[in-house]
């Protein structure tokens, strides 16, 4: 059999061998998807990696096996696709959500195509294996034969001469039933629509909640992070996103944001060093050398590279100057009042996203509180060193109270609460609000005096239409922020940088 049946570049299947072995409902999907489409169980370990990696690779057709095509017409067509490129945003190097939109793409896929072009590729499938077994017969008749015309037993070395070649030329005709079925699957794929793949087929969303629905209630059942035993009860989670008009909105204005953040000034750590003193091994990877990178895009010497990356024992550069051994939390308070829903609530946490990304990056613990008025409960999302799980990122993203009434106070004692739990100082608190509230003199004092001893600051962004008062809010901040345009694009570099110099 010539060429991979995997169709993505993978030095390691670690990750993917950890989900089989762990998660019931993958395997189910891998073994039942197995009998519908042959080539599913490669199809399901590529999509899991194009969803993983960092920089996912197609093999080039002339390193793939014929069988493997199908695989890889559905990967070309799903990583062109947007909902894909979304969901990669949360996925990249985390084994579970990657595992559970895996299993989203795949059974899709699986869904989707139709029953010409399965038996077509199971037919490729069969093929190939005859084919493999014919040329392994081959190679044991002209053994058989060299070692018989050897032992002087030409008799028996010509009758395994002749069987050679008998299989040699049933392996041929395989090459050649094998070219025409890959013909005819090429030309099935261009002609039946399914290169419209990755805009999710033309299922309807009913059709794909019943067809995907694996014992969840839905979105408000999972309270907690990602469990690495059994990925299929967070399906609906998927489904949630892609369809969720609302969650494809934020993603747009998220997108618009990293921008903004992307053109400010480079990565915190260089704002907080002077020199290169020396050399000192770690799993910093802000300060690996050079020397190391090679290693990690080398494909036989990744696997090394991830070796000497959890053992702390990388090779980085030692700095000397104003590096700081942590930062304190990253606390985000958003308004969850009635005025703000619609296209402020959706600013609102677009900020809030892309700030948990300079968080993830600083590694800092990254806190959302939403608020409403004094009587309402809050609702409280903590993401340890700026790593959310997928779950939390659309229970964020779905999750508004629409509250009839406001208070600052109430969220602004949850934040020094958790501040007052840090290890670290310096953290940031940023007040995301449409309005204004009073807040009391007594209770002004005491968080003034908790901003002195645990020197951190407030940043206030409010997002309004028109002009409003800010004296209410600049009594507990320490810079105010309006966005006028309602996609915090106007406030956002200033923002942006003001975390990043903290």
């Amino acid at each position: 059999m010539a060429g991979k049946r995997h169709v993505i570049e993978v030095s390691f299947t670690g990750e993917f061998d950890r989900l089989i072995q762990n998660s019931a409902e993958f395997r189910k999907l891998k073994d039942e998807g197995e009998k519908t489409l042959s080539v599913f169980p490669f199809l399901l370990q590529d999509i899991f990696y194009a969803l993983f990696q960092e920089l996912p690779r197609l093999l080039p057709l002339n390193q793939v096996s014929t069988g493997a095509r199908l695989n890889r017409l559905i990967l070309d067509q799903l990583m062109k696709g947007r909902e894909f490129k979304r969901a990669r945003a949360f996925t990249r190097q985390d084994p579970a959500g990657a595992g559970m939109a895996a299993m989203y793409f795949a059974g899709l896929a699986l869904y989707v195509l139709n029953r010409e072009i399965v038996d077509v590729a199971n037919e490729i499938f069969c093929s190939e294996e005859e084919l493999e077994d014919a040329l392994l017969q081959v190679k044991v008749a002209e053994k058989i034969a060299v070692v018989a015309a050897g032992e002087a037993r030409e008799d028996i070395a010509r009758v395994y001469r002749a069987a050679g070649e008998q299989w040699d030329l049933i392996a041929r005709e395989k090459r050649k039933h094998i070219r025409s079925l890959a013909a005819r699957l090429n030309m099935l794929w261009n002609t039946s629509g399914h290169k419209n793949l990755a805009g999710s087929g033309s299922a309807g969303k009913g059709e794909r909640e019943g067809r995907f629905q694996s014992g969840a209630e839905g979105v408000g059942d999972n309270k907690g992070v990602w469990t690495r035993g059994d990925l299929g009860s967070h399906l609906k989670l998927v489904e949630t996103y892609l369809n969720s008009p609302k969650l494809k909105r934020l993603a747009q204005r998220v997108g618009r944001l990293r921008e903004v953040r992307e053109r400010g000034p480079g990565p915190a750590f260089i704002e907080d060093t002077t020199e290169v003193t020396g050399i000192d091994y770690g799993d910093d990877l802000a300060m690996v050398v050079p020397e190391e990178w090679l290693d990690y895009f080398h494909p036989r010497k990744r696997s090394g590279f991830k070796k000497r990356y959890a053992d702390e024992a990388l090779c980085l550069y030692d700095m000397k100057g104003k590096r700081r051994k942590g930062r304190g939390s990253l606390i985000i308070c958003i308004d969850n009042s009635g005025s703000m829903q619609g296209p402020k609530e959706e600013t609102a946490k677009a900020i809030a996203i892309a700030l948990m990304e300079i968080a993830g990056t600083q590694k800092r613990d990254f806190v959302v509180i939403m608020f409403g008025g004094p009587e309402d409960e809050m609702k409280v999302f903590e993401v340890p060193r700026g790593s959310c799980t997928f779950e939390q990122l659309v229970e964020i993203g779905e999750h508004f109270l629409c509250s009839a009434g406001t208070s600052f106070e109430k969220p602004l004692r949850e934040a020094i609460r958790y501040l007052e739990k840090d290890k670290y100082p310096g953290g940031d608190v940023v007040f995301i609000t449409d309005g204004v509230c009073s807040v009391s003199p007594e209770f002004l004092e005491t968080y003034r005096q908790q901003k002195k001893s645990k020197n951190f600051r407030t940043i206030t962004v409010m997002v309004n239409y028109g002009d409003i008062s800010t004296a209410p809010v600049e009594a507990f901040s320490d810079e105010v922020l309006i966005s006028k345009d309602l996609k915090g694009i106007d406030i956002a570099g200033q923002l942006f940088a003001g975390i990043r110099r903290r």
